[in-house]
């Protein structure tokens, strides 16, 4: 078997070193990214429902009732699994949503419903690397009388904190 000359060996220890120095910033934003897509699909999820909920009723009555933060304290650094009745509040049964399991975020879904004019605001908030500073994604929309109900752009603050 014949060895690599000191020459050879530092050549192929410079390729993979520079090969390394490429992909794993690459890896570590893909995987970073990935765990924010799970705040993107479930607000995308809870403003499709609430949209097709508020197409078959009067703004004074579109969207569910509010709910708060859930689960009520945000995972901090790690993806929690949550107890069975933890998102067995009508509004979340409602809208047909629960994330998956395990997860990383809490969620919350504000309605405010009048005659003619119907609003809502569904956040998602994570400490993904648990050092108390929460992102916040948010997605709103409104349902005015003799209108379809509109979906906003979604909104972002501190998404990779």
């Amino acid at each position: 078997m014949r060895s690599f000359s000191p020459v050879q060996a530092v050549a192929i220890l410079a390729i993979g070193l520079s090969v390394l120095a490429v992909f794993v910033p690459a890896f570590a934003r893909n995987l970073r990214v990935s765990r924010l897509s799970e705040a993107m699909d479930g607000l995308q999820h809870i403003s499709r429902q609430a949209t097709l909920i508020a197409q078959s009723r009067q703004p004074r009555d579109a969207y569910p009732p509010s709910v708060g933060l859930t689960p009520a304290e945000v995972p901090q650094g790690v993806a929690i699994t949550d107890k069975a009745d933890v998102w067995q509040h009508s509004t979340w049964r409602e809208l047909a949503f629960s994330p998956p399991q395990p997860h990383r975020f809490s969620f919350s879904f504000e309605s405010k419903n009048a005659a003619n004019l119907a609003t809502f605001k569904a956040t998602a908030r994570g400490d993904l690397d648990g050092d108390a500073v929460l992102s916040r994604f948010e997605i709103s929309g409104e349902y005015k009388a003799g209108t379809d109900p509109v979906v906003y752009h979604l909104e972002l603050d501190r998404e990779v904190e």
